[in-house]
Order: C-alpha cells, then structure tokens, then sequence
C-alpha cells in the first residue's frame, strides 16, 4: 500500500462488444450466453445513480424515462466507475456491539446504534469513507446454505432515521450485509425502501448491497482494529444501473 501516493486510478480493462477473434475465419468455436440479475439480494453488487427513483426522478433530477428496457441506462451508468474506488473503510459491526450472532427482523438499526458502535470500536465514521453496517444476516445466509435451505426473507438493516446522520458524515459509499433497508421499513408504508431512495436520489450516495462481511468482521475483532484500505472494481457494464461486485478490505 506504500506505492499508493496520488490515488489516481486507471482501468485496464476493455468494453465488452469487440468481435470474438477479428480476422480469424474458417475457425470452429462454441459460446453460450448467460444472462442475470444482480439487483436485490442475489449478488454482493454495487447500485448505481439510475437504479432507483421518486417520483418519477433520479439524482439530480433526470426523468427516469432515461433508463430504458431496450437500452438500459442512457444517463448516470454505472461505466462512471470504471477506474474503480479506493478510499477508507470502516466496518461498524453493531450485531457484535450488541452481544448478539445477528439481529433479528424488526431490529433498526438507528444513529445511536452507529454511535454506540464506533465509541465501542474506538472509531468515527469521517467524510470520505466507505462505511459497512454488520447486522450478522451473513451469518443466517451461510446457515441457511449449508442446511439447503434459503435466507430468512427479512432482515436488520438501516432505519430511515439515519440519513440524516449518514449525510452528516458524508461517507462515499455506504454498505451493509443486507440491502441498506430494514424489512419492512417501518414508518414509511409509502415506499418499500427509504435508504435506496433518498442516498441514490437526493444524496447521490452509491450503494454496496449484500456484502459478506462475516470474515472481515472477525479479522477486525482479531485485530482490534475496524478501519482498513476498501478498493472496488465493478464490471465495466455501459448502460448498467449497478454491477456485481467485489469489495476488498486490505490491512
């Protein structure tokens, strides 16, 4: 991590859409194409300025006809992150905070709660920073798994009340092992996911959703330690409204 010493980055990977092998005919080769969805709680992912919408808008108030089911994204891709992301990470692991294996459907997560956790990290969350919420729902997943089993469908998450203090803090990123939100959500039965709508649509705060953070969090207790170096390389996705991800936290 000593070589680092601007943080500017670049991408070295290519668009995807070039010909298979240009020039080479009379060649005898076999493809398959393999499609998926990323958004929910499939992928560990990042979301996105066009995933989400309110009232008809996305961030910085572009209509949401410019995503299109025919040609994706046309404004606010996720391609804008194409040298990917660098920058301090903090793991807040309120589930061990708590004195519990993970936190139960119904249990917000509110300020306090954030608060409670960095005083007992002996950290603070600064501007700038990736910040990762533990709810321990990565712990249910894993369970669930090797029981053959799927995920409870409800889960921990982020009580709206903490938007507030989440732009206070100006973080770059904000993660969690869920999908940000509590389900419900609690006291906002008109929409089903209040972080997703005003962090992507009013703040402009990208999204690391469903990320495993049960080893991180134990190397983080090991060490006393719950700040490191976050980078991220999403896919290089033109048009994409997020991409899957994967996250490295490096000591």
């Amino acid at each position: 991590i000593h070589m680092v010493q601007t943080g500017e980055r670049y991408a070295l990977g290519d668009n995807p859409g070039h010909p298979l092998f240009p020039g080479v005919e009379m060649l005898e080769w076999a493809a398959e194409h393999v499609a998926f969805v990323f958004h929910g709680q499939v992928f560990t992912h990042i979301d996105g300025l066009a995933h989400v919408f309110y009232q008809g808008k996305m961030y910085n108030g572009r209509p949401a006809a410019l995503v299109k089911a025919s040609e994706g994204a046309t404004v606010q891709t996720s391609d804008v992150l194409k040298d990917g992301i660098m920058s301090r990470g903090v793991l807040l692991d309120v589930a061990r905070v708590k004195g519990v294996t993970t936190l139960e459907p119904g249990d917000h997560v509110f300020p306090e709660d954030l608060e409670a956790a960095e005083e007992a990290q002996g950290v603070r969350v600064e501007p700038g920073d990736v910040l990762l919420l533990r709810t321990g729902y990565g712990a249910q997943v894993d369970a669930a798994a090797a029981a053959g089993e799927p995920p409870p469908a409800e889960h921990s998450g982020y009580n709206a009340a903490c938007l507030p203090w989440i732009r206070e803090r100006d973080v770059a990123l904000l993660g969690s092992d869920v999908i940000q939100d509590a389900t419900p959500p609690g006291d906002f039965p008109k929409t089903m996911l209040p972080v997703h709508q005003v962090t992507l649509v009013a703040l402009g705060l990208r999204l690391i959703d469903n990320g495993h953070l049960e080893r991180l969090a134990e190397a983080c207790a090991e060490r006393n330690r719950w700040e490191f170096c976050l980078t991220l390389n999403p896919l290089r996705l033109a048009r994409g409204t997020g991409s899957p991800a994967n996250p490295i936290a490096t000591f």
